[in-house]
This record gives C-alpha cells, structure tokens and sequence, in this order.
C-alpha cells in the first residue's frame, strides 16, 4: 500500500506532502484546497493512464477546437493546466509527482519542457526510438518538423516486488508554447502500458457511469452470495421491497444493463429508475473486484448519499477493501460523511482522515480516535 505522496509544482500544490496513509483514506478541506488534484494527480502518476488525465482537464475546460484547412483538430493546453501557475512564472517548468510505499517500492513521473532542436537529415531518417516514430506517424507529415519546437518530456521511474527501471518518453510536441494534440495522449498511454507494470486502479467521480466497468465487477462476484446479499441489504435501505439484482441484455448489439427485481413486481425494473444515488453506491462497490489489490480514488464519496446511509456506506466499504485488499482514497466536504467515517473507524485501525491545505507543506493526519474526538466535540476538520 502506498504509504505517503508528495507533489512538487504540479497544479495548485508547490511543495506538498501527504504521509501517514492507511488502507482507507479520506481527505477533508475548504473548497480550492487540492483534495480532487491530489486525487487527480495520484491516479495519473500510479496509472500511467494519460486518457484519464485527458478526461480530467476536458471537464476543467482546457479543450481547444481548431479547424485547419477544413479539418478540426483538438489541443489541450498543458503548461497552465497541469503546471503550477507561480513556478512557472519563477521559471520552473517541470513538476513532479512520486508515491512510496512502506517497502521500498515506489512510483514517480517527471514532466518538463524541453528546448527545441534542430534534427539533421540523417536524424529524420532515423527518429531516436520506435516510440519517437509512432509519435510523428500519428502526428502526420508535419510532426517530424515539429521537433524543432518546443516539447514535453515525460519520465517516470518505478520499483515494485523487488524489480524496477526508469524510462522516458519521446519528446511530445507542442503548438504555440502551450498546447498538446489531442490524439498524442493515446500514444503516451500505450507506451507506459508497454513498458511498467500496471496498477489496477479505479476512478470515481460523483457523475461516473461507467456501465463497462460495473458489469466486469458484477461477473467477478455474481457466484459470490455473501458479497452479492451485502449490496444487496444496503440497496434495501434505499428500495425497501427489493428481492434481488441481475445485468440483463436488452439487444444482441448493447451492453447488459442492471435491473432490479421488486417484491410482488414480475417485470425487472431499471438501475436508472431508482436515483443517482443507487447507481453510485452501486457502481463504488462493484470497482472493488475489479481493482483487487490494487487501489480506488472516488471525488467527492458523500455527494449522492443521504446523510443516514453514511455509516453503513462506510461499513461496506470497509468490508469490501480488506476482502479485496484494496486501497481507497477519498474526498469529501460533508461533515455527515465524516461523522459516519468516525463511526467505523472506532472498530478498526486502518482509517485516516488528512486535512488537505495546498498552501502548506504537509498534510494534517487523523487517526481514528482523533476523527471520532473531532466529532464528538463538533470540531471543524474540513476547514483551516
């Protein structure tokens, strides 16, 4: 598991650390203090994933259409999105991220700009790597040309079970000092896929529906009864008359779809028929098989859930981390969320709560008892 994170000027956060990490973590703090950035950036860097980091800066608005000779391309301006805004001023233009675990083990990326360069004749015959090639075919007939503009560099080193290795990426081009193509991020995920191990690794946002994912989750434990009642049980605080839950294809040609058995009710009714709130619980859990001893970063856990179900939410949850041994990382603004992790935490020992500033150094950790203390005496924990 991993033990502690720390950022060096990515985003909001300059010089920040995060120690003291147990198998469930919630992160608490004002609005614009890092907690999704810390999420963010702890996803991209353990899952090599650039599409996910893509996803995130779509959403945050860093999008640029542009239509060339008739043809619309995409960019996405990665100097003021990804890097932080006063190190860039100070002339800092690289960040880092870096996880470690107890062991030894650890993760770290590197992005940075580097100068441009002039390639001889002989070196656009022969680009530095197979990967450098991909880039540019993808790229088109003007990537080549590209590489005497200013680019990106991504590096990454890692050590896991007693193995390990560092590799970098092709230099990744950039348009007008800023911007990045679109379609170069699939490229840097394959390569990272090609060249480390990977994370089983799961991101949950509070408007996730990732109907794909849910169903392999399901197949993993369909056969499992004592899993499939505890969603079950906790559904029925929700929908009160239900007897069961299966995916059902509708066509040859779509994806299965959850449906809910009723009781007295012979027509299966639709996950999509009972609310937000049951389809995001239901989807949370169904990441922990799918993530198995790996780990599951969920924005903002509390924001489909009545406040009554928060207690229980954490219980499942709980159970369903150590059977799976999976590591969570989570955000929050509810204080009922935090009150219903105080609950749970007072019968085990491997919850944390870390108060998320990025105007510090450090985070402020939590152990159980201070997060049941801090409720009990209606303590602010969320806050300054």
């Amino acid at each position: 598991m991993i033990d502690s994170i720390h950022f060096e000027d990515f985003r909001c956060f300059t010089d920040f650390t995060v120690s003291g990490l147990n198998r469930i973590n919630l992160f608490v703090g004002m609005n614009n203090s890092g907690k999704s950035t810390l999420l963010e950036g702890l996803h991209f860097v353990e899952s090599g994933n650039w599409n996910s980091l893509l996803q995130v800066l779509l959403r945050r608005g860093w999008l640029k259409n542009v239509f060339q000779q008739s043809q619309l391309y995409q960019y996405v301006d990665v100097r003021h999105s990804l890097f932080n805004v006063k190190s860039l001023a100070e002339g800092k233009e690289k960040f880092s991220i870096e996880t470690r675990s107890k062991n030894g083990d650890f993760d770290k990326l590197q992005l940075g700009f580097v100068s441009p360069s002039t390639p001889s004749d002989a070196q656009l015959q022969l680009l530095t790597s197979p990967s450098e090639n991909f880039l540019y075919q993808q790229l088109g007939a003007a990537g080549v040309m590209l590489q005497g503009q200013v680019g990106l560099k991504a590096e990454y080193s890692y050590s896991a079970d007693g193995t390990g290795g560092s590799f970098s990426s092709p230099k990744i081009p950039l348009f007008e000092g800023s911007d990045v193509r679109f379609d170069t991020f699939n490229h840097l995920g394959m390569m990272v896929a090609n060249q480390r191990p990977q994370s089983r690794v799961l991101f949950i946002t509070p408007d996730a529906n990732d109907i794909g994912s849910a169903n392999n989750g399901w197949s993993k434990i369909a056969f499992n009864e004592d899993l499939v009642s505890k969603i079950v049980k906790f559904l029925r605080i929700m929908i009160p008359d239900i007897e069961g839950l299966q995916t059902l294809q509708q066509t040859p040609n779509t994806l299965s779809s959850f449906f809910i058995k009723l009781k007295g009710v012979s027509e299966p009714q639709p996950l999509g028929s009972f609310g937000d709130g049951v389809r995001h619980i239901l989807f949370l859990l169904l990441a922990f098989p799918n993530t198995q001893g790996g780990r599951v970063y969920i924005d903002e856990i509390g924001s489909a859930i009545h406040h009554s179900l928060t207690t229980t939410m954490w219980t499942v949850i709980s159970e369903f981390a150590r059977f799976f041994n999976v590591q969570v990382f989570a955000t929050t603004h509810s204080l009922d969320c935090i009150r219903g992790l105080s609950r749970v935490s007072i019968n085990c020992d491997d919850i944390a709560a870390h108060r998320i500033d990025s105007r510090r150094k450090k985070s402020v950790h939590y152990d159980f008892e201070e997060i049941a203390a801090a409720v009990d005496e209606d303590q602010e924990i969320r806050g300054v």
